[in-house]
């Protein structure tokens, strides 16, 4: 179905079966874009519209050796890379907000459902903690773990050696796990004082 769409697009520029794409991945496109720019929602959708633009007047460069939405991802992360480089102002931190609808949802109806709750409020140490990464980190995270992409994937949408991607990722996790653990005893130790008192 989606080869179809893309030939159609190729052959004779419909606009329809592009439609249909977008819809299709504006999804991810979105997600990928939100993280990258820190929670910042209107410049994503920016970049996304951008990233759109490009891939329909450059559809004929897709090669078709790899998914689509990894070729538009790979759009999406030059357009957010130009931005970077113009826009030094970019937010460091990821919103602390983003993904709380479920943390919410929780707080909300917790009776009965500890689990969700704690797994949202673990969500949302994750997202906090994500934050403290370097900005290739976060995207190689990103991209691994939300988008689920391969290595090679990674590679080509970063252009970045293979090796680099392995062990920017392998970094990257050893050091979330680092801040991981020192959240913890952080916490145990506060329990510890408040147990006390």
């Amino acid at each position: 179905m989606e080869s179809e769409l893309i030939e159609r697009v190729l052959h004779s520029r419909d606009q329809f079966a592009f439609a249909t794409l977008v819809k299709t991945h504006q999804s991810a496109v979105r997600g990928f874009l939100r993280r990258l720019t820190g929670g910042d929602v209107a410049l994503a959708e920016d970049l996304a519209q951008e990233t759109f633009i490009k891939a329909y007047q450059n559809i004929s460069s897709y090669e078709h050796r790899g998914k689509f939405i990894s070729w538009l991802l790979t759009i999406a992360y030059q357009e957010f890379a130009l931005e970077y480089r113009k826009n030094k102002k970019f937010k460091k931190n990821i919103s602390l907000f983003h993904g709380t609808d479920d943390a919410e949802f929780a707080l909300r109806n917790n009776e009965g459902r500890e689990q969700e709750l704690d797994a949202s409020i673990a969500k949302l140490t994750i997202e906090r903690l994500m934050s403290k990464l370097n900005q290739r980190e976060q995207t190689l995270l990103t991209l691994t773990y939300q988008m689920g992409m391969t290595n090679h994937e990674i590679s080509a949408i970063m252009n970045l050696p293979l090796g680099t991607v392995k062990s920017g990722i392998r970094r990257a996790k050893i050091t979330l796990a680092s801040l991981l653990k020192s959240e913890g005893d952080c916490k145990d130790r506060s329990d510890n004082a408040t147990s006390r008192k």
